[in-house]
């Protein structure tokens, strides 16, 4: 199938739409249903995090605001990787802040977790992974036991986002793949977002 030997996001979903043509609506349908539940979740981490800064009265602002936000009516309800690259990046944000509050593993691996749902959803996200050396720079607090703990988390989230990554993609290789999206890039495509999921729908 053409499907499996094309690399380009915008012919891969036009060859899908052809080859799905009799019964594309029963596939378009749910996906759209899944973005617009992920915008529920981009949301709801819009206010957890106004209120964790600014308190409850902050996260109702932001709250309607984000409701009616231009860019989030239009791209949220999409099958484009944008409302995903957005929710995992507020997540990987809310996990930062959790973990400098009180640093512990769970908060690690939900960290790796939004880390690779971001890489996952679009190129960009691979840039999260620069903020991780930054953020072991940078102490959580005056005791040595809790820095130390701080960092094995980063460390933990690093390994999670590894694995989850070399899942996404059908566990054929991590790093071949990721020189796969960076060589397409630099010549104007882009890979899918979860190519392993990108298949002849049967």
């Amino acid at each position: 199938s053409k499907l499996d030997e094309e690399s380009n996001s915008w012919i891969l979903g036009h060859l899908m739409a052809h080859e799905n043509r009799d019964r594309y609506p029963a596939l378009f349908v749910p996906g759209r249903a899944v973005s617009s539940f992920i915008l529920m979740i981009c949301l709801l981490l819009t206010c957890a995090i106004s209120s964790a800064f600014y308190g409850k009265h902050a996260a109702s602002i932001a709250a309607i605001f984000a409701s009616f936000c231009p860019t989030l009516l239009a791209h949220g309800s999409l099958v484009t990787p944008d409302i995903y690259l957005t929710t995992s990046l507020l997540a990987f944000l809310f996990c930062i802040d959790k973990l400098r509050l009180k640093p512990n593993y769970r908060t690690g691996i939900a960290m790796g977790a939004a880390l690779a749902a971001a890489s996952l959803s679009k190129f960009t996200g691979l840039l999260l992974f620069f903020s991780i050396p930054l953020l072991a720079l940078w102490p959580a607090g005056k005791e040595i036991k809790t820095n130390r703990i701080y960092r094995r988390s980063l460390i933990v989230a690093l390994t999670c986002a590894f694995v989850l990554i070399h899942i996404g993609y059908g566990g054929k290789g991590l790093f071949p793949k990721i020189g796969g999206k960076l060589k397409s890039a630099v010549l104007g495509g882009t890979n899918p977002p979860f190519p392993s999921m990108w298949k002849r729908a049967t």
